[in-house]
């Protein structure tokens, strides 16, 4: 079924950082793609290490975090030459998060941007929008209506939470430590709302700013409602 296009009710406002040559740089390739087929294994390597080595694991956690991460890298690109900076943690890679395309709800995602760029905050507001109104509106409904789901804030602290009450938990087999490491974070996301409920969320504007609109894989260009380049709109 092709992607309609239709006058939003929500929009859901995909933030690209980089500024205009890097929408121009996804224009041209005519798709917004998830981080899993932009950051490269090494990379999310890197950003795993630091859950590893502790004496207080014990052995089977520690094996069976290494095989669950090391199924995850397997699902992006080779190794880089240059490790690249992330936003993602461990514990996104393990759940699936990469594979997903983020979008603020009714306005640009102003957390994300700010953990991204912390000194946006201080920038005269002209200077703020030239950073932050950089990318692609959507229609919100629409986006639930193909697989999208709303999330009430970022998962990475309970995901964190979870994954720590699992790897550090006793007499339990690697393969059974595995097995529960995805479904605690598998349960983290029950919270999601999807179909009816998300698009009467959006019917009633219950959102605020920490809310998230998350959709799995590519998006056509084409299907954008608006185009920001630096605080401009195409």
């Amino acid at each position: 079924m092709p992607f309609e296009v239709r006058t939003a009710t929500v929009g859901a406002y995909h933030w690209v950082q980089g500024g205009r040559a890097a929408v121009q740089k996804i224009m041209k390739k005519g798709s917004i793609i998830p981080a899993a087929e932009r950051i490269d294994s090494g990379t999310m390597a890197m950003a795993c290490q630091l859950w590893f080595g502790s004496p207080d694991m014990p052995p089977n956690g520690d094996q069976a975090l290494l095989e669950v991460v090391n199924e995850a890298l397997r699902t992006l690109k080779p190794p880089a030459k240059k490790i690249k900076k992330t936003m993602f943690e461990c514990p996104d890679l393990i759940a699936g998060d990469l594979q997903l395309l983020f979008f603020g709800i009714g306005d640009w995602p102003w957390r994300l941007i700010e953990d991204a760029m912390p000194a946006v905050h201080d920038l005269p507001r002209t200077e703020r929008d030239r950073i932050m109104k950089n990318g692609f509106v959507f229609d919100a409904e629409r986006l639930v209506e193909i697989g999208g789901g709303i999330r009430f804030g970022d998962y990475i602290d309970p995901y964190q939470q979870a994954l720590r009450n699992i790897i550090y938990s006793q007499d339990q087999s690697v393969e059974e430590i595995k097995r529960n490491i995805k479904d605690a974070l598998a349960s983290v996301q029950e919270d999601e709302l999807r179909e009816e409920e998300a698009i009467d969320f959006l019917h009633r504007g219950a959102f605020v700013w920490e809310n998230e609109l998350v959709v799995p894989g590519r998006l056509p260009v084409h299907a954008a409602l608006e185009i920001w380049q630096e605080g401009q709109l195409l």
